[in-house]
């Protein structure tokens, strides 16, 4: 049986989807084991507090499908305008005058999946994930 080309970019690509699957999921089970079983004394989970919270915060992203965007760039570029295109809403301020953004913003939003006729159509809704900007 000889395989054509389209059919190797497919298997690759499903290949590719499956190992970031198993990755992604292994992931999640070793922060989980981490900090269900730490062996800690209390002076030493006191002194580790901040590092344990970042650990959890991670895994609460990992379960949560987090994803975070950060704009970065020179002043007056669009940052603000583009975030605001993803988001579908003026959440960030703009203007035709350099620098209008000056503070650290962010806003929660999420991608849904719906079946429209035959098709899946993703949007994004606001909620649950992370846009953040930092000027």
């Amino acid at each position: 049986m000889s395989w054509s080309s389209e059919d190797l970019d497919g298997a690759i690509a499903d290949f590719t989807e499956i190992q970031t699957a198993i990755n992604y999921h292994n992931a999640q089970e070793t922060l989980q084991h981490l900090l269900q079983n730490l062996d800690l004394t209390s002076q030493e989970q006191q002194g580790l507090e901040t590092e344990i919270d970042q650990l959890a915060q991670m895994l609460n992203k990992l379960e949560n499908a987090v994803l975070q965007i950060a704009a970065f760039g020179l002043v007056g570029r669009g940052k603000s305008s583009v975030l605001n295109a993803l988001l579908g809403k003026d959440l960030f301020q703009t203007g035709a005058l350099h620098g209008v953004t000056t503070d650290i913003g962010q806003a929660d939003w999420q991608l849904l999946t719906e079946t429209i006729g035959d098709g899946v159509v993703q949007r994004v809704a606001i909620a649950d994930k992370k846009i953040v900007i930092w000027n």
